[in-house]
């Protein structure tokens, strides 16, 4: 229902805020939130289990810490101000991939816009997987599954 109710009022999805403490961030609808503050790579902590642990999410993380050499900051409760103030804003889903974020728009402020015109990070981490998931750039040994079985569908 939150989804709809953005959606109908022009936005393209919702931003989830911790229901016991509303200043955390924790997710968008259906996707893993992501920013990047100060040359490290945030997304909020799976701990409290408020959040799901997403298998894309996980893949990024990896990239970013492996691949491009980022700090991850994933076991810290992330605020709302500290979005606020991030240079770049984007999620992550099964479904969407890699989305970026261009502006966040907060009702409870007035419709105040924090637009982030940077997606250097989002960028390269959505090139990485896509080249992982498409065969042009090898994947990590443990990110593969040797003898997938297959089967065939027939309507009877």
């Amino acid at each position: 229902l939150p989804k709809k109710l953005a959606m109908e009022k022009g936005f393209d999805d919702v931003l989830y805020k911790n229901s016991s403490e509303s200043h955390f961030v924790e997710e968008a609808s259906t996707s893993n939130l992501f920013f990047v503050r100060d040359g490290k790579l945030y997304t909020p902590d799976t701990s409290r289990r408020t959040i799901l642990e997403g298998i894309t999410r996980a893949s990024l993380i990896y990239l970013a810490r492996n691949e491009l050499g980022m700090e991850v900051v994933d076991n810290e409760s992330l605020t709302v101000e500290m979005l606020k103030s991030s240079e770049e804003v984007f999620l992550s889903g099964t479904a969407a991939g890699v989305a970026r974020v261009k502006t966040l728009t907060f009702e409870d402020e007035s419709g105040t816009d924090y637009n982030y015109p940077s997606y250097e990070v989002g960028k390269k981490l959505k090139e990485m997987l896509l080249d992982i998931q498409n065969g042009k750039r090898k994947a990590p040994p443990s990110w593969l599954i040797v003898n997938v079985p297959t089967l065939r569908v027939q309507d009877q």
